[in-house]
């Protein structure tokens, strides 16, 4: 029995990536591989970032999805291979690739026209392993003065709380994956920008386990249901998702949170 994990699904009544959808995807696993794949939803955030959260190395899990962040630092620890397909998303803006986009989010009565307008302002996000909603504003706002230039970051723990939180007046922005923006009621928001394109949250194996181009091809060959939020599956590979993120700039806030 293969073990599958997943950091990515809402939880149960917020808006966000279903549990449903992994859940098509490791049935069309289970047919293609010939053996039966469980399914867990992982509550630490976007992905393992310390090593005692480390499902893969404790031998807890044999597969996941998370976000390309985690991803880079798993592999750099030698616990996972990276599955060499990644998800479509059901958006013209993808162009079929694996990638993904992600919107700023600001009040709509906020005067800013521009993120550069937001200085020294409240910024949430999800949680720091996540590429959508901290990596990818971090990596926007280096040339800005980086992780100084918002007055306070606001870690919610995820995108539904973190646009709760601009709504709600305790932030001024918020970004969001555009996967899940669209699921999302959108009354008194607005989208400021989009930043992207950036590579889509990866599939990962335990070192070992099993060979991840086997996988990979009969990701690559499953059908999504209709009305599915993905178009089904393209090749990826580990220097796209490292030219993708911006890393530099995430590992030293990683860094630093992990020392603290």
């Amino acid at each position: 029995m293969l073990r599958c994990v997943t950091y990515l699904a809402a939880e149960d009544g917020e808006a966000g990536l279903p549990r449903s959808l992994f859940a098509d995807i490791v049935v069309g696993l289970e047919q293609r591989l010939s053996r039966p794949v469980t399914l867990q939803v992982a509550r630490c955030g976007s992905g393992p970032r310390v090593a005692a959260d480390d499902a893969f190395a404790a031998g807890e899990a044999d597969l996941g999805w998370v976000c390309a962040p985690s991803m880079l630092w798993l592999h750099a620890q030698g616990s996972v291979d990276l599955v060499p397909a990644s998800m479509v998303p059901d958006d013209p803006r993808c162009e079929g690739r694996p990638h993904y986009w992600c919107e700023v989010i600001v009040r709509a009565d906020h005067g800013a026209g521009r993120l550069e307008e937001l200085g020294g302002q409240v910024a949430a996000f999800n949680d720091r392993a996540s590429l959508s909603g901290f990596g990818s504003l971090l990596g926007r706002v280096q040339d800005l003065g980086g992780e100084a230039y918002f007055g306070r970051w606001l870690e919610t723990g995820s995108h539904a709380r973190s646009v709760r939180a601009v709504r709600a007046g305790d932030a001024d922005v918020a970004v969001v994956d555009a996967n899940i923006w669209r699921t999302m009621p959108k009354q008194g928001l607005r989208v400021l920008e989009s930043l992207g394109p950036f590579p889509i949250q990866p599939m990962v194996v335990r070192r070992g386990a099993l060979d991840p181009h086997r996988v990979a091809a009969a990701l690559q060959s499953w059908q999504p249901p209709a009305q599915s939020m993905v178009l089904g599956f393209a090749p990826v590979s580990l220097g796209e998702i490292r030219s993708g993120v911006p890393w530099a700039a995430m590992q030293s806030v990683w860094r630093s949170a992990d020392q603290g």
